[in-house]
């Protein structure tokens, strides 16, 4: 089975650019979902600057820093799900 997608280059250039990355996105996307949502829900983040939210999450107020991540994290999969995206897709 195989499917053809067609584009006029003078009128239709942004399309084909955005047909051709979108693997990428899925890629980037699901990225997201692991490097900054998952580490607050497993193992802590590491290195680079995420490695500051480590000590939110182990501070007074970590409860509460754990809270905001998840209602971010909820809210970055809602969107996914409301616009048919399924991560699971690219593994």
């Amino acid at each position: 089975m195989k499917a053809t997608l067609e584009f006029d280059l003078q009128e239709e250039k942004k399309d084909l650019m955005r047909a051709l990355k979108g693997t990428d996105c899925y890629s980037v996307l699901y990225e997201v979902g692991q490097e900054l949502f998952r580490p607050a829900r497993e193992h802590g983040y590491n290195g680079g600057d995420l490695n500051k939210i480590n000590g939110y999450l182990k501070g007074e107020h970590g409860e509460m820093v754990q809270d905001i991540i998840h209602l971010l994290e909820t809210a970055f999969y809602n969107i996914l799900t409301e616009n048919n995206i399924n991560l699971d897709d690219i593994e």
